[in-house]
């Protein structure tokens, strides 16, 4: 107030207007709000509103930001896709905001599909800018269902020298799981992801389908020269798998003893 008039100035970029007065009230103020670009955060003043009662109101609802984060959710808990249908979440979203709209399952469902397709090409341009060898470890199995299950992981170690292990397939594999399935089916996986020409070696357990397994891959992978030495180091034994061999047979000795 150097000039005797009282001003008042903005928080955002600190500019100054003059307030107060018969005339002079508000309004420069408000007009300048809707051009600061200084600060977003203040934008948010803009969203909210004043209802009948003279309370402020929470600003404008992003309903896409809202199924972002229940989609997000239900990934990192763990929680079933009629979750977004109990009644008392609904309670609670529209106690939170009236404004926000309820999604069904099937919403849900299609929202998780699309963010796994995003996830899908991140992950996928990440290992092609890996300029080192994938490495793969593998394993099937039957459930107490009589349900066979394939799952293939990746491993590698990106620029900041960080490893990583991703799974990049995880589905049912119809029986018998013959050694060419089995090959088929990673070699198959490979191809999806364009891994192909990528791979140094894959860890398997030592069942005997197995062993023809990878012989049948190796050769997959040979005919279009993409392994090293000429997949002399493809296949690697797991060696949790030896040692509970190892385990098992010690047992039968010392059962009687025990």
């Amino acid at each position: 107030m150097n000039d005797g008039k009282e001003k008042a100035k903005c928080n955002a970029c600190g500019q100054e207007y003059v307030i107060g007065g018969i005339k002079i009230g508000t309004s420069t103020l408000l007009r300048h709000l809707k051009k600061c670009n200084v600060s977003p955060k203040y934008k948010d003043v803009q969203g909210m509103i004043i209802d009948n009662m003279g309370k402020l109101r929470s600003r404008e609802l992003d309903q896409k930001h809202v199924r972002e984060i229940m989609t997000m959710a239900i990934v990192k808990h763990g929680l079933p896709f009629k979750f977004v249908e109990y009644k008392w979440i609904r309670e609670l979203h529209s106690y939170l905001n009236p404004d926000v709209k309820h999604v069904s399952r099937n919403r849900v469902i299609s929202d998780l599909w699309k963010f796994h397709l995003q996830m899908k090409e991140k992950l996928k341009l990440e290992m092609h800018q890996c300029h080192n060898r994938i490495f793969l470890t593998s394993d099937c199995w039957t459930t107490c269902t009589q349900e066979g299950y394939i799952c293939l992981t990746t491993h590698y170690v990106d620029k900041n020298w960080k490893l990583n292990s991703k799974i990049l397939a995880f589905c049912k594999m119809e029986p018998p799981h013959t050694c060419h399935d089995l090959a088929n089916k990673v070699f198959e996986c490979l191809i999806e992801w364009g891994l192909d020409r990528k791979i140094f070696s894959i860890t398997l357990d030592n069942a005997t389908a197995n062993d023809r397994m990878q012989q049948i891959l190796c050769e997959q992978l040979s005919s279009q020269n993409s392994l090293l030495c000429d997949g002399e180091f493809f296949h690697v034994r797991c060696c949790a798998h030896i040692f509970n061999l190892i385990v098992q047979e010690g047992l039968k000795v010392v059962e009687v003893a025990l």
